[in-house]
């Protein structure tokens, strides 16, 4: 708890023991940001990292800040940025992975963050396959998201729009996992490949008393296929035969029911088609 003479603020911070599973570490040096700028020499296999990123505010026309999971040939972007005019650090998830299961979802986030007396403004940020949190402000600004990006999809870059910025420093740590699972021993579903039947899952978020159903772009038959769902550490939780119907007849009953409450890897495959999503039962 802080006081700083208008009533006191809760500080909250990443606890000490994430430094634990930090792997190789990659700094950089001052440098000014006008524009776009992707980071070089930081390449994570997935999207399970830590950065850290201080930038040096020099006017209120400024939004600057970096983009995560990026992809430039799909304008796939999760952006973490600040505002200077209206003094606002943002999460903006729209075109970040998968967004179009739910309208709400695809949403721009707002907390307010006053500019440091130093105009100096750190930013600390975890991400990893589902979620992303921020600490601003020496702590005392904390906003975390829900995301579903594309795994490998793990492009970073910096950018600061309304004028030139200075990026004062820029640290970054590829991390472990708690399981002790490593890039290439995930389950094929988080690999993506050529010629993969598109489509989707609904509904998604789902809850108790609903069916998923799915959806494809195209009818697209299953003659034997399987259902398979497993949890990000890639352990297998539940599975169901499918065949001898199209996908977008397809109905599972009671899954809300007999899985714990979180965030799943789906996979409905056949010898012809392969649709994987990441599905969440609240």
């Amino acid at each position: 708890m802080i006081n700083q003479g208008n009533g006191y603020q809760l500080k909250q911070h990443p606890i000490a023991e994430l430094e634990n599973i930090r792997d190789s570490h990659f700094s950089l040096e001052s440098t000014i940001i006008d524009g776009k700028q992707k980071i070089d020499g930081f390449n994570p296999q997935w999207n399970v990292f830590e950065l850290k990123a201080s930038f040096k505010i020099e006017s209120t026309n400024q939004v600057f800040g970096i983009n995560l999971a990026e992809n430039d040939s799909t304008n796939q972007r999760l952006i973490i940025g600040y505002d200077a005019a209206t003094s606002n650090l943002f999460i903006d998830r729209r075109k970040a992975g998968t967004v179009n299961f739910n309208q709400a979802f695809a949403t721009k986030m707002y907390a307010p963050v006053k500019m440091p007396a130093d105009s100096i403004l750190d930013l600390q940020i975890f991400m990893d396959q589902s979620s992303v949190e921020v600490f601003a402000n020496d702590y005392q600004t904390v906003m975390t998201a829900l995301v579903f990006t594309k795994p490998t999809t793990t492009g970073i870059s910096v950018f600061s729009e309304g004028g030139p910025v200075e990026m004062q420093g820029f640290e970054a740590w590829k991390m472990n996992s708690i399981w002790g699972i490593t890039p290439d021993q995930l389950p094929n579903v988080i690999i993506e490949k050529e010629h993969k039947s598109e489509g989707y899952l609904y509904p998604n978020p789902m809850r108790t008393g609903d069916k998923l159903e799915f959806r494809t772009v195209e009818p697209v038959w299953m003659d034997n296929g399987i259902l398979e769902l497993t949890d990000l550490s890639g352990r297998k939780i539940y599975n169901q035969s499918i065949s001898q119907t199209y996908v977008s007849e397809i109905q599972i009953a009671d899954l809300p029911e007999k899985l714990a409450k979180g965030n799943y890897i789906l996979k409905l495959k056949s010898n012809k088609f392969c649709l994987v999503n990441k599905l969440q039962i609240l």
